[in-house]
């Protein structure tokens, strides 16, 4: 939940100080972000589930296990720690203090998602280790599964959080048209964050398996057979056609 709410305030953060404004890099970091609330969190969980599943059960292995998913989660902390100078820090406490007096809503919105995820995390959790019998009877399934599982879970947090936002937020500059649209871009920002995700994982697939893919029973969303190559080019191409929504949206806006 930590990892989460520090992604979300800064996101706010960023949205303060660039709004109204359509930039490139700050549109990267913003995927990176969304990456950090709606990917990262159900990964972790997916991590804890095969270590519990299939490493031998001792307290040696689980307990460094565990410590490599903390170290894992909490590198950029540490790597900011460790390059950031004194000046540096205060700087971004300043720009953190001057935003805090005027985005109470997005920052009470950023808290209540908070929680509901980390509380879908361990629903998510539980009912895995009590059902997975079901639909994983060998290892080189297991991945695809929990793979599965990461993108339907981040999919559906991200429409849920997207109407959410349309119907209970309510400021007195935006209207419920301009409601629907900040939705819309949040909500393909989420789903292009997704696509890299998939496009990522993909890459890891044909690295272990080659483009052929013979060994690699994949089958995460679509059914194409062993195909990896026809796999790899719609993933590129899905990715391009929603930045481009966001693009558009974006623009349109201003």
């Amino acid at each position: 939940c930590q990892d989460i709410k520090e992604a979300a305030f800064e996101e706010i953060v960023l949205d303060h100080y660039l709004e109204g404004s359509l930039n490139g890099p700050a549109e990267v970091i913003r995927v990176a972000l969304h990456l950090r609330i709606y990917l990262v969190p159900f990964f972790t969980t997916s991590a804890t589930l095969v270590l519990l599943l299939t490493e031998e059960m001792s307290s040696k292995t689980l307990i460094t296990n565990f410590l490599a998913i903390s170290i894992l989660s909490e590198a950029d902390n540490v790597i900011a720690a460790l390059l950031l100078n004194t000046r540096q820090n205060q700087l971004m406490e300043s720009v953190v203090k001057n935003v805090k007096g005027c985005v109470y809503g997005a920052v009470r919105m950023a808290f209540i998602w908070t929680r509901v995820k980390g509380l879908i995390c361990l629903v998510l959790f539980i009912l895995t280790l009590c059902f997975i019998n079901n639909f994983v009877n060998n290892c080189d399934r297991l991945s695809i599964f929990l793979f599965q599982i990461i993108l339907y879970s981040a999919f559906s947090i991200s429409v849920a959080s997207s109407l959410f936002s349309v119907i209970y937020t309510r400021t007195a500059i935006q209207s419920i048209r301009e409601r629907i649209h900040v939705a819309l871009i949040d909500l393909f920002r989420n789903f292009f964050a997704i696509s890299i995700a998939y496009f990522c994982v993909e890459l890891v697939y044909i690295m272990r398996f080659g483009m052929d893919g013979t060994h690699a029973n994949y089958r995460f969303i679509w059914d194409f057979g062993n195909d990896l190559t026809l796999i790899f080019v719609l993933s590129i191409v899905v990715s391009i056609f929603l930045l481009l929504i966001v693009v558009g949206l974006m623009t349109l806006r201003h």
